[in-house]
């Protein structure tokens, strides 16, 4: 406890607490630009921490992890722009309710339920992290492959309008991930003898172009002259959440942080994962199911307190046993070697003030993300009454200065044309974009790890349906299947029962 106390101490220096504001401001700057994200964010800074002490350069880059977590929810609720592929679910809610005239209040749920999932993931860092990192440890390739394909089952979920067209959405993404080199036999599919594509299609380019540009064709043909309908007049009241909004939805906003810092604890589950879940879970809780997807502020809660509380739970495997939760804390883990910190049980012994400290830093990162995401969320949804003339073209510059920015690949840029056209139609005939994503991001994670799976039993997969966590994900994934029709059989019964 002495070093858990110390390293607060040293935490609440002034210094760290200015490298903890320019931290976490910096992250919200970066997450807001489409194409930027908390992956580059952190992986800029890092040379910028050569000339800072361990602990100060380690807290700096837990700042700017959590500060782009929230940034990527600004750009996701105020122009259908996901900074992250976390925020894709929360753009749904967020965007229809900057529609509605309710930005200001979407960003300052955003900021709230970010800062409690943060929080929470905070606490399991501090008090659970040696013992539920050693879970990890018993995720084999055949239970990521089920981890996965629970995932993929959230489609079901995503898809209330439409199953069939939810699947289409989700068959296409899985479809679009098997471009590039397959990573086990070093076969070239669909790559038609493409440099650019044998390492597949760019994830940035196809979520900015499927959203951005969906976006952009979007305002080009609205009869409104900004993002918001006109002729809405935005009562003072609604800039922020009430209490009432708070008391509606606290504690679904905890129960995602539980589940976001869960899957940020599972190698390769990572924030797409702990969103979707967190929101599919609180769908099905809620009173109005109905409402989801079309500017729920339930819904929006769920999904940022799933997406921050991943940040915490990626850490935990990353410092106890040197395993990356998700592409970040890899990016991370860089920074901890380069100061001459190796994961492991030292890191809660010699260097144990150090390692608090960065605890205590993502402790203080929340803090500072909710004081600028409160008072500056009224000034970030101005941006939904800018004129569509103006706008329209800004998000398209943006958004190509974002693309490029990630390979440095013109042709990165010809692939968000495509998709953006693809989105615009996609929409058109009603199809979801959501599980086209989740199919691009689940569906190679699926397929490798069940490959992997049978080459270690040579094609017998029943070893695998013996294990405790397997078994867990299997019932998981049909409840999510069919947890509705077993849900109506169930009362069918006991209502006859009742009768009788």
């Amino acid at each position: 406890m002495d070093a858990v106390f110390e390293a607060l101490l040293n935490t609440l220096g002034w210094y760290n607490i200015l490298i903890i504001f320019i931290g976490a401001f910096a992250g919200i700057i970066v997450g807001c630009i489409p194409g930027f994200n908390a992956s580059v964010g952190v992986a800029l800074t890092i040379p910028l921490t050569f000339s800072f002490p361990p602990d100060t350069g380690l807290i700096l880059l837990v700042s700017i992890y959590a500060g782009a977590i929230y940034g990527g929810s600004i750009a996701a609720i105020l122009i259908n722009t996901p900074g992250e592929p976390g925020n894709i679910i929360t753009a749904m809610d967020g965007y229809n309710m900057t529609k509605q005239g309710l930005g200001s209040k979407a960003l300052g749920m955003a900021a709230i339920a970010s800062w409690i999932g943060g929080t929470i993931s905070a606490i399991f860092l501090f008090l659970v992290a040696p013992p539920l990192s050693k879970i990890t440890l018993m995720f084999g390739p055949f239970e990521m492959f089920l981890l996965a394909i629970f995932g993929l089952s959230l489609i079901v979920g995503l898809s209330k309008e439409s199953l069939v067209k939810g699947l289409i959405s989700g068959g296409l993404g899985v479809l679009f991930a098997t471009v590039g080199i397959d990573t086990i036999t070093g076969t070239y599919r669909y790559t038609f003898e493409t440099p650019a594509l044998y390492q597949g299609i760019s994830l940035v380019g196809l979520v900015i172009g499927l959203y951005s540009l969906g976006a952009v064709f979007e305002l080009a043909e609205t009869k409104s002259s900004t993002i918001q309908t006109d002729g809405i007049k935005i009562d003072r009241k609604h800039l922020l959440p009430t209490w009432k909004d708070i008391k509606k939805t606290y504690k679904t906003i905890i129960r995602s942080g539980v589940i976001g810092t869960f899957a940020g604890i599972t190698p390769g589950a990572g924030m797409s994962i702990g969103s979707a879940i967190s929101w599919d879970v609180a769908r099905r809780g809620s009173k109005n199911p109905d409402n989801f997807g079309k500017g729920e502020i339930e819904g929006l809660a769920a999904s940022e307190s799933g997406n921050n509380g991943v940040v915490g739970g990626s850490l935990i495997p990353l410092i106890t046993l040197g395993i990356p939760g998700n592409s970040v804390s890899a990016i991370f883990l860089g920074g901890l070697l380069i100061h001459g910190l190796r994961p492991g049980a030292e890191l809660f012994t010699t260097h144990a003030t150090v390692t608090y400290g960065l605890i205590w830093g993502f402790v203080f990162a929340n803090f500072v993300m909710i004081i600028i995401g409160l008072s500056a969320s009224r000034f970030f949804a101005k941006l939904a009454v800018i004129p569509v003339y103006i706008l329209a073209p800004l998000i398209f510059v943006i958004s190509t200065a974002g693309t490029l920015a990630d390979r440095n690949l013109i042709f990165d840029v010809a692939i968000m044309l495509a998709f953006g056209i693809l989105g615009y139609f996609l929409i058109k005939v009603g199809i979801p974009l959501v599980p086209l994503v989740l199919g691009f991001i689940l569906g190679p994670i699926a397929e490798s790890e069940m490959r992997r799976a049978l080459l270690i039993t040579q094609g017998d997969v029943t070893p695998y349906l013996t294990e405790p966590i397997a078994i867990l994900l299997i019932v998981l994934i049909i409840l999510s299947l069919f947890g509705t029709q077993l849900k109506d059989l169930i009362t069918t019964m006991f209502g006859r029962k009742k009768e009788n």
